[in-house]
């Protein structure tokens, strides 16, 4: 069975976790409370709803794994990692061009490095994608 990993930042509660990164799996409660609870220690921290993103199951050529809202340079063109309904899949995205599959005929993973995400860097996006 394949791993289902999401990521988001924890909540700022002043804790040493406060705007951290947390990865594991995506759990709600009834309260609406949205938390990410790691595999390995049983922990679960409550995240910010707007900065969840799916693992997409694959690796940057350095070996880092790839997130939805990851920024990736992919042979020196910025995209942002995102969900298409279209393809019913992950894409790359870039301002001018369609969506790109990560396995179609433009790119795939292995032609991609992280280079930051859309919250922490949204810079990098300045004059390539929206």
């Amino acid at each position: 069975m394949r791993k289902i990993l999401f990521r988001a930042k924890h909540v700022d509660d002043g804790g040493v976790f406060a705007n951290e990164w947390v990865c594991g799996d995506l759990c709600h409660y009834a309260n609406g409370t949205i938390f990410i609870r790691q595999q390995e220690t049983g922990s679960a921290f409550e995240v910010l709803q707007k900065t969840i993103g799916q693992s997409i199951g694959q690796k940057d050529r350095t070996g880092k794994d790839i997130y939805e809202g990851d920024i990736v340079e992919c042979r020196g063109d910025i995209c942002k990692v995102v969900y298409s309904d279209h393809f019913a899949g992950f894409a790359l995205d870039k301002k001018g061009w369609a969506y790109l599959h990560f396995f179609g005929e433009a790119f795939n993973n292995e032609d991609c490095a992280v280079i930051g995400n859309i919250y922490d860097n949204p810079e990098l996006l300045k004059g390539g994608i929206e």
